[in-house]
């Protein structure tokens, strides 16, 4: 698995796009969000994607905010 560090990244930066050191993953076009999920006990919130593309090795990506706090949230679904 590879972790990238996006700690440091410019305020309102599109987070669709993220490159790292030997690469970049576009969750707009190659990913579909299959979940979001809020987990009090550790302040995570974690966004996980599919790969939508026809032969990405990557199948399942996760996108975690360490730390977050969640005053509201909304049902909606997700369209498959």
């Amino acid at each position: 698995m590879t972790l990238v560090d996006l700690t440091n990244q410019e305020v309102l930066k599109d987070l669709t796009t993220i490159e790292f050191v030997g690469g970049f993953i576009d969750l707009q076009n190659d990913y579909m969000c299959t979940d979001i999920d809020y987990r009090p006990e550790t302040k995570s919130l974690v966004f996980t994607f599919k790969a939508c593309v026809a032969g990405n090795e990557k199948k399942l990506l996760s996108l975690v905010f360490e730390n977050a706090t969640v005053s509201t949230l909304k049902g909606g679904g997700f369209g498959n």
